[in-house]
């Protein structure tokens, strides 16, 4: 995104919103949004989903119209896909438009005599979610993990273009025992391999490095004149203390030959030796295939997880730029009255919210990434 652009979310500009609708006949059609929120969280899994309401009447690219009755039964139509796209113009930059994500429409409600359609859109996740092996998947042994997870979500989105940046280079161990859900192999792959995979906002099967807080700031946020900061509240969260992460063996077919491995926080005021407790985050992995390679997986994890617990929640000016994951500043003003000294955090974005209307954006933001821990 260009420097202008963002440069411009910082004074008066207009919001714009779209959503083009492709059939499987490849039908094009542009509808106007009435009002409407798309909501990205980052996690394995669905990532983005939408709530909106458009015009009913739409537009084809030679002008012609396509009436309210004919966009239901398109908008119902099993394989119809949604580009929902988000945009500004002002004095300091022509209208720019960005896709903001691309799915399949849902709960479809048309309602007859107000010229309005209500609808959801899902990021295509649910492909690999309800596209179910038909039997119980079994890898060659050796098989790259980036590789397979390429593999099985291609074969539910064979239409999408794939983008992998993920740098991963472990291989599956053994056939094993994987059984049929797809969803499930291609979180526990990307997990051993530390990567996400995931469909990005234009719709492409992506398989990146996952976030850390640790990566580099990508905006900041402030207050007053020029500012994007509305309101900001913070929390502490003290029920996910982790200090420790403990990466175990759980391939069925003793392929893995070494034993748990654990990586400590070291220093600061979660270490173990400070708290006077250890917390420990749980990981099983049926891939990793050494001791080293199991350590160094606890200790990326354990960048992610040992982070502050404190949390934010902001609503600011929207960056319809911004992702899942994405690390920002928030400049917090001063307050004499309340004993406060401005002060820039850098967060973690965990859920973003953006209303298509307004230009408002809802941020919940921590330095952790994970929200579950299984120690079975």
């Amino acid at each position: 995104m260009s420097d202008d652009f963002l440069n411009a979310l910082r004074f008066t500009h207009q919001v714009f919103a779209r959503v083009t609708v492709t059939d499987l006949d490849g039908t094009v059609v542009t509808l106007g949004v009435q009002s409407g929120t798309i909501t990205a969280t980052y996690q394995q899994g669905t990532r983005r989903t939408a709530d909106i309401t458009v015009y009913a009447t739409g537009t084809k690219a030679d002008g012609s119209t396509v009436n309210a009755s004919d966009m239901n039964v398109m908008l119902t139509r099993p394989g119809t896909v949604c580009l929902i796209e988000m945009g500004i113009s002002s004095n300091l930059v022509a209208q720019t438009m960005i896709p903001m994500m691309m799915g399949a429409p849902s709960n479809v409600a048309w309602r007859i005599g107000d010229g309005e359609i209500d609808f959801d859109v899902n990021d295509d996740w649910w492909r690999v979610s309800q596209g179910r092996f038909t039997a119980i998947w079994s890898p060659n042994a050796g098989l790259k993990r980036v590789d397979a997870v390429s593999a099985i979500m291609q074969a539910v989105a064979p239409s999408r273009q794939l983008i992998v940046t993920a740098t991963d280079t472990g291989t599956i161990q053994s056939q094993g025992d994987w059984d049929v859900n797809r969803d499930t192999a291609v979180e526990t792959l990307a997990t051993d391999g530390g990567f996400d995979a995931y469909f990005d906002r234009q719709g492409r099967i992506t398989l990146a490095d996952s976030k850390t807080a640790d990566d580099p700031v990508v905006w900041s946020a402030t207050a007053g004149g020029g500012g994007m900061l509305v309101n900001a509240e913070t929390g502490m969260d003290v029920t996910r203390l982790y200090n420790a992460v403990v990466v175990k063996p759980s391939a069925t077919d003793n392929s893995q030959t070494w034993t748990a491995q654990t990586a400590i926080l070291a220093s600061g005021d979660r270490a173990p030796a400070n708290l006077g407790v250890t917390i420990p985050y749980f990981m099983a992995s049926p891939t990793i295939s050494s001791a080293a390679a199991a350590l160094a997986a606890a200790q990326k994890q354990l960048n992610r997880v040992t982070g502050t617990p404190m949390t934010i929640q902001a609503d600011m000016l929207s960056n319809p730029a911004l992702d899942e994951g994405d690390v920002i500043e928030i400049l917090l003003p001063a307050n004499p009255n309340e004993g406060i000294e401005a002060t820039m955090y850098r967060y973690y974005i965990d859920t973003i919210t953006w209303d298509l209307i307004t230009g408002g954006m809802s941020v919940k933001a921590r330095n952790e990434g994970e929200v579950s821990d299984d120690a079975s």
